[in-house]
Formats: structure tokens, C-alpha cells, sequence
């Protein structure tokens, strides 16, 4: 269970930070099968700005991955990155104990993950069978601005691309052979209709198909 709290008496049980902001701050929760147990409680997102964790998926190993978005400067690995007034689309991934953050950073507005922006949030992330994960963020404070982006790392946390899909995106999954499958939205024009639609994609996020 992941989201964002406001509450700085969290139940916390082996956390990896202890510390709420002064604003919200991002949380994830590890229970039992039968959900009568903690097994980890903990803030994350740093505490130098707001965090929310949208979205989360687990590989086969039971290591954690999320998105979500931050304007916290020590969210982990982001440093400078984050401009006043900004905020990153956070990924990360966390080991099964919930004792160690694998890797974690944010991408920003833009082809490339160190480019600052402004209003940029995770939407969905998915893990293939091989241990990649892909990560699904919009940027931009409404659809009519906006488009989705796509960013695919390996099991290490390396990025293999960031892809634009050309549209806001809604809803993201991957199959096993690890082809792609995003709901995404268009405006025609400022204040125009919305058009939904969904798209497959290949592993390298090449279109395969639009409906």
C-alpha cells in the first residue's frame, strides 16, 4: 500500500525514513498475505517538499517499484535537478525486506530525465519477466499542455530510453513478452473534445498498433 499522508505519526516499522515534511509526504506500507501484519511502514520522498506515490508494481522476487511525483530537493538521487516550483515524476525500487532502496530518482519535463519541468508525475510502472521496468509519467498541469512519456530501466536502475508518447497518458501495463499497453488522451485543441484511445507498443516502444 502506497499514497501520501499528512499526518507526522505515521505508524512506522522499519523505516527507511522517519521523518514526515512539513507538507505531504510519500508513505508505503509491506503486509502479510492476510493483512493482519506490518511487515515495513515508512515515509519516503524526503522532507524538503510534497511526495505522492501513485502507482506500484513487484517483480518475481518481490522487490517494490513506484512512481508518483515530488518537489522534495532530497528526494533520493534528484540534488539540483529539482528547480523551484517544479516537480519530478518519481520511479524507485525498493528491496522485498524493505531494508534497501535499489535505485530511485525522477524524470522532468522532456526527452531526457535531467531536463527540469514543471508539473511532472508518474502515472503507472509495470516489470517484465527479465527485471526491467517501465515507468509511465505526463507532464504538464492539464491535458491540453501536456504529454505522456515512457521510460524503460534495467534491473540496475540504467536507462535503456525515455520515449514520448505523443499523449497524455491514463493507464499503463505490460505483458509477459514485455510489450506495452498505455491508455492515452488527446485534447483538439485548447478547451476541445478529448479523444481516448489505447496503443500497444514493442519492448522499445515502437508503435505496434493504435485504437
Amino acid at each position: 500500500i502506497a499514497g501520501t499522508t499528512t499526518s507526522n505519526d505515521f505508524p512506522l516499522s522499519k523505516p527507511l525514513q522517519s521523518q514526515a515534511s512539513s507538507t505531504n509526504t510519500g508513505f508505503i506500507i509491506k503486509l502479510t498475505n492476510d493483512g493482519t501484519t506490518i511487515l515495513y511502514s515508512t515515509y519516503f520522498g524526503g522532507v524538503l517538499g510534497s511526495t505522492s506515490i501513485t502507482a506500484l508494481a513487484t517483480d518475481a522476487k518481490g522487490n517494490l517499484y513506484l512512481t508518483g511525483s515530488t518537489t522534495s530537493a532530497d528526494f533520493p538521487n534528484i540534488g539540483s535537478a529539482l528547480s523551484q516550483g517544479s516537480s519530478g515524476a518519481i520511479y524507485a525500487s525498493i528491496s522485498a525486506a524493505g531494508d534497501k532502496i535499489l535505485y530511485a530518482g525522477a524524470n522532468f519535463a522532456g526527452p531526457t530525465p535531467s531536463q527540469g519541468g514543471f508539473s511532472t508525475f508518474g502515472i503507472g510502472v509495470a516489470v517484465d519477466a527479465s527485471g526491467n521496468a517501465y515507468f509511465a509519467y505526463n507532464d504538464g498541469a492539464s491535458i491540453y499542455i501536456g504529454d505522456g512519456y515512457l521510460t524503460k530501466l534495467d534491473p540496475s536502475g540504467k536507462n535503456i530510453f525515455t520515449a514520448n508518447l505523443g499523449s497524455y497518458a491514463s493507464a499503463f501495463a505490460v505483458d509477459p513478452a514485455g510489450n506495452l499497453y498505455v491508455g492515452l488522451l488527446r485534447a483538439q485543441g485548447i478547451n476541445g473534445p478529448v479523444q481516448a484511445s489505447i496503443a500497444k507498443l514493442d519492448p522499445n516502444a515502437t508503435f505496434l498498433w493504435t485504437n
